[in-house]
């Protein structure tokens, strides 16, 4: 009987320390945690936004060389545009789709705010309906080909990818991005 009692003693004064050690370990998770996101706070100024990309918004990946030509196969104005554009210019380009609230947002926000940073720099839209934005604003909007978006490489909307002058993509910026500015993009791309 006094084994059993002073084991449940044992037991009953180790929990306190397991709560205490517990609540130490929450409370260092959470400085950590608020050092880390005062540091990305601190490095993203006025008019910058930060938004984390959800699963696979694309295949495409930085780095990877982007053949324009498939962007629009089968109208070669189109095609012709995007590559003659970017020989000498970098591309933001925007993927938007008709009938989608943030994609119209986006598009208003494009054309009424200076998003670009300078000339070397353009801007395109595409649509798999471009007729619809290009009598709303004066962006150049290209048609999107349907093939090029059901091979999956583009899995939301509106989504920005800026590629250089190399065809290789360099930015890519799912969904509305309400604070882009000339700044973020001048620094990101």
């Amino acid at each position: 009987m006094q084994a059993r009692t002073e084991r449940q003693s044992t037991e009953n004064d180790a929990a306190p320390r397991t709560r205490w050690r517990t609540a130490a370990i929450v409370a260092v998770l959470l400085v950590v945690g608020v050092i880390a996101g005062s540091k990305l706070g601190a490095s993203l100024t006025a008019g910058d936004t930060y938004r984390a990309a959800p699963d696979n918004p694309t295949r495409l990946q930085i780095g990877e060389r982007l053949k324009l030509e498939d962007i629009c196969p089968g109208n070669d104005a189109a095609s012709s545009r995007l590559v003659e554009l970017a020989r000498d210019h970098k591309l933001l380009l925007c993927f938007v789709t008709n009938g989608c609230g943030p994609c119209q947002q986006y598009v208003d926000l494009l054309a009424t705010q200076h998003v670009l940073p300078d000339d070397r720099y353009r801007l395109v839209l595409l649509s798999t309906t471009p007729e619809v934005f290009s009598s709303q604003t004066d962006l150049l909007s290209l048609p999107v080909s349907e093939t090029f978006l059901e091979a999956g490489q583009i899995y939301q909307f509106p989504m920005t990818v800026g590629v250089d002058r190399g065809g290789r993509v360099a930015l890519i910026l799912p969904g509305f991005m309400p604070g882009l500015s000339a700044r973020f993009i001048s620094r990101h791309f």
